[in-house]
């Protein structure tokens, strides 16, 4: 089984390989400046805006733990990196040119994840598990493909919530790295729940991608997606002490 892992030293980014990063937020407060002074003017207003400074706080940390990543795989200070995003709001790295890097990132609860590859374009979704099936039942029956709403009531009651959540987390992550926008035909493929892969898609061969469930964190349900047909992921935990 996966498992996320320390690193000891900064990792080379393979050719065929996704580095997943995961970070427990709460715990970055000790290096809010650091994340604050590689901020562009833009993030600063964005993350203005929130009233709850936990908000505000998450934008800091979530963004600038984002250039700090990106600077070591580009070799660009973090402050000089641009983005684009795409009609959908999908970003991409504008400058420095040419990087040939595709990156998303996702938060719930007081986790955060960012997924990089050059491979090609990829969607990471981490959610906090709820105990609301009720809910979680209409959810599914308007979003879910019908093969599966059979796998999530196959599954015992007491296990249908870990169930729900690995299946939404891996159709999010999918959608994301397609860039089609949140619920832009979530009924229109299928992902397995027994084993992190995409069953089927409408006019499109579910061959084309690659996914993987994230390692296990309490609490939480997670996958990757990346639109290749084989890869090899690498599950690291943050550290800032990396980037002494």
């Amino acid at each position: 089984m996966s498992k996320w892992s320390e690193p000891q030293e900064w990792p080379a980014l393979g050719a065929e390989q996704v580095h997943v990063w995961l970070a427990h937020l709460p715990s970055q407060r000790a290096h809010a400046p650091r994340f604050l002074e590689v901020l562009s003017p833009q993030e600063l207003e964005r993350a203005g805006r929130f009233r709850f400074e936990t908000l505000r706080e998450r934008a800091h940390f979530t963004r600038g733990i984002l250039r700090l990543l990106l600077s070591r795989y580009v070799k660009t200070p973090p402050r000089e990196i641009t983005f684009i995003e795409n009609a959908h709001g999908k970003p991409g790295i504008e400058r420095p040119p040419g990087t040939g890097l595709f990156f998303n990132m996702s938060h719930s609860g007081e986790h955060a994840a960012w997924a990089i590859t050059r491979l090609g374009e990829v969607g990471v979704d981490i959610e906090q598990a709820r105990d609301d099936m009720s809910r979680l039942e209409n959810i599914a029956r308007r979003y879910f493909a019908p093969g599966e709403q059979k796998q999530l009531s196959a599954l015992p009651k007491s296990e249908q919530t870990r169930g729900f959540f690995e299946l939404w987390t891996r159709k999010e992550a999918f959608v994301k790295a397609r860039g089609d926008g949140l619920f832009s035909g979530l009924d229109q493929f299928e992902v397995s729940l027994a084993d992190a892969r995409l069953l089927s898609i409408n006019l499109e061969d579910a061959g084309h991608w690659w996914m993987s469930a994230l390692p296990p964190l309490p609490g939480y349900a997670g996958a990757v997606v990346v639109k290749t047909p084989s890869c090899s992921p690498r599950f690291w935990n943050w550290n800032a002490g990396l980037l002494e």
